[in-house]
């Protein structure tokens, strides 16, 4: 252990009386006037050109004692200041100023903290402050409080992108699916261990060992995964399938003529063939306006990948334990994916003479998958880095009852691995697992196509009466919300920042229902005769 650890911050009175403190024989503080040496420091930045913005977040990394917190909030009004601590020993021994404080070894992990925090829309102008003595003096905090604001802010520029790219689809999708849903299925607690199959390259190897104990695990596959579980003769009890984009389709149509039950979202992709649905709501409020016409819906949080909400489904399920396959977040040296995989046509479709298919496959992987892991052959990328530390934080909520058979060098924190012994020993200890999902009536389609005028008449009216109410009610973000961030995301966000400093933008208002309108229109136009 570090000397500066064993020692711990040694607190005492500056020459000005106020608080100071220092750590292993270096100040962390001012021992003259620490308040004046933080006025300084706002100052200097200021100076420089980087002045904090009125309704800006501004996040302070190592602060100690908070003074610059007590400096900034004398400095600027309409900021808000949280304190990212690297030692709790500061717990309670800090100037007034921030809003919030987060402690290193705190129980909510700073992932999960950040996530509450950070607006995925960027609505506020974010400030990262480090305070220079209290990162040299806690480094290995430092650093890991660095790598997971990384992680965050890369987690919330994708959920923007995939919010402005997706959103309009995603109303479309759950308009649509609301009206065709024709079997519908019961979630039910579960006793014997869930297995979780992801697409990765590992999968043939875990369904090899899976194979002869099938019938003591209940099998959820993501969508991607169902073709290369069926091909070796595993069926799936429940596939899941989140995303709203037209490559869900063939992942999809590998399930046609059989009766696997599907969970998703009514915002998901769902090809019209008769498979029974469990019904996820992920906290849209469009979407759970019409799940809930359905029926009762199985309410998870939203997740930016498919991985992360069949893990969230597994743990929702059952109190036992859970055993994930192919959740690599990596590439081998030949393979990406499964096989069979529904992408491995659409691959291949260029292949010739003079390209040969092994040299598209590695042209493709080693594109997508450029970081080499060490010396073991396995690749990956900033994307799936992302995908690994969203579901990293996920799995350490578990709490113990998660297991991963046959790993990749990606590490997934809190998931222990699982040898083929510890998954024989899984299923000895349940026995055979319980039968399928019951089925559950649903309402006529007609009368759901009776209901979708007077559903979308009252989305229209609520968000003329929203966007009236100017930003107050913006930055209230009531439910309607939802729908006005999915169909205009940029000009919802510019009202949004604006609203946070008092301020109206009536041309970014006026897009924004001129978007709606439109939109709605066209629904209309497609589902109501």
């Amino acid at each position: 252990m570090p000397s500066n650890e064993v020692m711990g911050p040694v607190f005492s009175a500056s020459a000005s009386g106020l608080p100071t403190v220092a750590m292993g024989g270096r100040n962390l503080h001012s021992t003259r006037d620490p308040r004046v040496e933080a006025r300084r420091f706002i100052e200097a930045r200021e100076s420089s050109g980087k002045r904090i913005g009125p309704g800006s977040l501004v996040l302070l990394v190592g602060a100690c004692l908070d003074y610059l917190a007590e400096c900034l909030s004398g400095f600027h009004e309409g900021i808000d200041i949280v304190s990212i601590q690297l030692s709790s020993d500061f717990r309670g021994r800090e100037r007034p100023g921030a809003r919030l404080h987060w402690y290193a070894g705190e129980r909510e992990s700073l992932d999960g903290f950040l996530l509450s925090l950070l607006d995925p829309d960027e609505l506020s102008p974010l400030v990262v402050l480090e305070w220079q003595p209290g990162m040299e003096a806690f480094p290995e905090e430092a650093r890991a409080v660095r790598e997971a604001l990384a992680r965050a802010l890369s987690r919330n520029a994708s959920e923007a992108a995939t919010t402005r790219a997706s959103g309009r689809r995603w109303i479309a999708n759950a308009v649509r699916n609301f009206l065709g849903v024709e079997e519908l299925v019961m979630m039910g607690r579960l006793t014997a261990p869930v297995l979780v199959l992801g697409a990765g390259p590992s999968l043939p190897e875990a369904l090899a060992l899976l194979e002869p104990l099938r019938e003591s695990f209940h099998v959820i596959a993501v969508s991607s995964a169902a073709a290369a579980a069926l091909a070796r003769g595993i069926v799936p009890d429940l596939v899941v399938n989140t995303d709203p984009g037209w490559w869900s389709f063939p992942h999809l149509a590998t399930l046609a003529g059989r009766s696997i039950p599907v969970a998703m979202p009514l915002s998901a992709c769902q090809p019209w063939h008769a498979s029974p649905i469990l019904v996820v709501d992920q906290g849209l409020a469009f979407e759970s306006e019409l799940a809930g016409r359905l029926g009762p819906a199985l309410r998870l949080p939203s997740h930016g990948t498919v991985s992360g909400s069949a893990l969230f489904l597994a743990a929702t399920m059952g109190s036992g334990p859970i055993v994930v396959a192919g959740f690599d977040f990596a590439a081998t040296a030949s393979e990406s994916h499964a096989r069979p995989h529904a992408f491995d046509g659409h691959i291949l479709s260029a292949e010739g003479r003079l390209r040969p298919g092994e040299g598209l496959r590695w042209s493709r992987l080693s594109s997508a998958h450029p970081e080499i892991l060490g010396d073991s052959g396995w690749r990956t990328s900033r994307s799936l880095g992302i995908y690994a530390s969203a579901i990293a934080s996920d799995a350490v909520g578990i709490g113990g009852r998660l297991w991963r058979l046959c790993p990749s060098p990606v590490d997934i924190p809190g998931a222990r691995p699982l040898d083929p012994a510890g998954l024989t020993a899984l299923s000895l200890a349940t026995g055979r697992k319980a039968p399928s999902l019951p089925l559950r009536p649903v309402s006529a389609t007609d009368d759901r196509r009776g209901a979708l005028p007077g559903i979308l008449a009252t989305w229209r009216r609520e968000a003329r009466d929203y966007l009236d109410q100017g930003p107050d009610a913006i930055v209230r973000q009531l439910p309607i919300a939802d729908l006005l961030r999915c169909i205009d995301l940029p000009d919802w966000a510019a009202l949004r920042r604006a609203g946070r400093r008092g301020l109206w933008v009536p041309e970014s208002a006026a897009r924004l229902l001129d978007e709606v309108e439109t939109f709605l229109a066209a629904l209309e136009k497609r589902w109501i005769a």
